[in-house]
């Protein structure tokens, strides 16, 4: 008996340790209640004002900034040709960008005032979000990140206009056994690939040391268009972060590349030729268009593919490696196009935030500099990180 009551309080103690401990683990429902900012508060206060009011009420509603739950939250209305939207915008910092994480745009059609679609945006970056749209007497959702659309026609109980006056977390609520959403969240994540973004961080916020520069690696200075191998780099020392970045940006080609890693000990591979088609675990159905930032153009298009020696067109880049990302997250990525090269750190940060930091010799970029180099056929290599 006493043995027996031993084992019971031992077994009693051990089940209440796994249960601290399971708690301690970031979870979804945590992550929508307590981080993921909504503005489910302002949204009720003007459900009957903007979201399901007469045209030309909202037509007249001046911009106002208020307080939220969520933070800063800016509410206006813009009229355009043929459609209006209504927006509840969250702050970014100090500023309002109209797609920051949380923030919502209602589209309404301008003849009939009826709510044809709607964006919550996932992320701060206008490629990351839910497309609503009114179903019957239900509604849909499309799950799109960085343009890729990783799920169409998500089910949703109830008519858009009461879907839009509820948290985000009824949504996944609703969906999470038809979508894993921790794949977009990535609750509890982490690789390789953030601390190569962080320890780039630390190099490049220190500048250089002569001694520092002295003992770094040489590598030779790409120039567009050349194909030449030089023994320089692949009689390099093993990659450091710093010098890493330096190989993918001096790189002549993608072989070359592929030849300096390999002296290194360090294996990659360019995404293979049927692309993100392939990823056995999940993969992008379409691209979406996002000329306009808040309202998506339809129908989707093709996601185009993988072609070995072209690569992806500039807009599709980023949509690729996430997907590749997801599957390989021990990993970063050197993207290469005719004139420019660097490298892609890709990861989801302490909140479950999914973030791409990009890498040139010496500074960290955005990707507002990525897009203004205009190359069209961007070849990717993914180098792991697990060597």
């Amino acid at each position: 008996m006493k043995y027996g009551r031993l084992a019971l309080v031992a077994y009693i103690f051990s089940l209440s340790l796994s249960i601290v401990a399971a708690e301690s683990i970031p979870s979804l429902d945590s992550f929508l209640g307590h981080t993921f900012p909504d503005n489910t508060d302002i949204r009720k206060k003007y459900w009957t004002n903007l979201i399901t009011a007469p045209k030309e009420q909202v037509w007249a509603f001046s911009e106002k900034i208020l307080s939220s739950q969520a933070g800063q939250v800016r509410v206006r209305s813009i009229k355009r040709t043929g459609d209006f939207l209504v927006q509840f915008d969250n702050s970014q910092t100090s500023a309002f960008s109209g797609y920051s994480q949380g923030s919502y745009v209602i589209q309404r059609d301008s003849k009939t005032g009826y709510i044809l679609q709607a964006k919550i945006f996932l992320s701060d970056d206008p490629g990351c979000y839910v497309r609503l749209y009114p179903q019957a007497e239900g509604t849909r959702a499309d799950v799109v990140m960085y343009g890729a659309v990783l799920k169409k026609g998500l089910v949703i109980s109830g008519l858009i206009y009461y879907i839009l006056a509820e948290p985000f977390s009824s949504i996944v609520s609703q969906t999470r056994r038809s979508f894993d959403w921790e794949r977009v969240f990535g609750i509890g994540e982490r690789s390789k690939a953030q601390g190569l973004a962080l320890d780039l961080r630390a190099v490049y916020a220190t500048p250089p040391t002569t001694t520092a520069l002295a003992s770094a690696p040489a590598f030779p200075a790409f120039v567009a268009g050349s194909q030449s191998k030089s023994s320089d780099q692949t009689q390099a020392p093993a990659a450091t972060p710093a010098s890493l970045v330096s190989l993918v940006c001096k790189s002549a080609s993608v072989d070359a590349l592929s030849a300096a890693l390999a002296a290194r000990g360090m294996t990659c591979a360019e995404l293979p030729d049927n692309g993100v088609a392939s990823m056995p675990t999940i993969s992008a159905l379409a691209l979406a268009d996002d000329s306009d930032p808040l309202v998506p153009s339809l129908p989707y298009r093709t996601f185009p593919r993988y072609e070995a020696g072209k690569g992806l067109p500039l807009g599709a880049v980023r949509a690729a490696i996430f997907l590749d990302a997801l599957v390989s997250p021990d990993s970063a990525y050197a993207v290469m196009g005719d004139t420019f090269r660097f490298l892609a750190a890709p990861s989801f940060d302490e909140a479950g935030n999914f973030r791409f930091c990009y890498f040139v010799e010496g500074q960290e970029i955005g990707w507002s500099d990525v897009l203004s180099m205009k190359d069209h056929n961007i070849r990717i290599v993914r180098i792991s990180l697990d060597d």
